[in-house]
């Protein structure tokens, strides 16, 4: 309660509660905070994100299940989960994970870091959002190690 002294300093009064005006503006910007952050995460039509692409890409991989690798991967490519499947040092445990969008909001690259069959992995798995829906768009498993790409090797 507001004391004769403390109208006399010219001091605010105060009864201990949060005041209206501040209290509807910080709960509305974090509703708005909220929904957009859910908005930014769920691109598929099914709320999958691109990450949820990827998980979905290694979960079925290394279950060598084809036909759900053949919806994780980018369509038009039939043979091409098989192909993986066989070619792939399996199974991939994955530590890290990084998603970045360089050219676009369709377009995205994940890095993953890990083990492979024992051994260190690290992966870019090349991803693509078609149609709201998110794919890897990968033929086939690149090497886990040594051998340079055209990109860097030395002539």
């Amino acid at each position: 309660m507001q004391t004769a002294p403390d109208r006399a300093a010219g001091r605010p009064h105060r009864t201990g509660r949060p005041r209206l005006k501040t209290v509807l503006p910080a709960g509305a910007f974090a509703a708005l905070a909220v929904i957009g952050g859910a908005a930014y995460f769920m691109d598929r039509a099914d709320g999958r994100s691109d990450r949820a692409a990827v998980d979905a890409y290694v979960r079925d991989l290394n279950n060598g299940d084809v036909t759900r690798l053949n919806t994780d991967i980018y369509p038009g490519n039939p043979g091409a989960a098989q192909t993986i499947i066989n070619e792939a040092h399996r199974p991939w445990s994955i530590t890290s994970i990084s998603v970045v969008h360089e050219f676009g909001p369709d377009y995205g690259v994940a890095e993953l870091w890990g083990t492979a069959a024992g051994t260190s992995l690290h992966v870019r798995l090349p991803l693509l959002r078609h149609d709201g829906t998110w794919y890897v768009a990968q033929t086939s498993p690149q090497p886990t190690t040594g051998d340079p790409s055209a990109a860097t090797a030395q002539p």
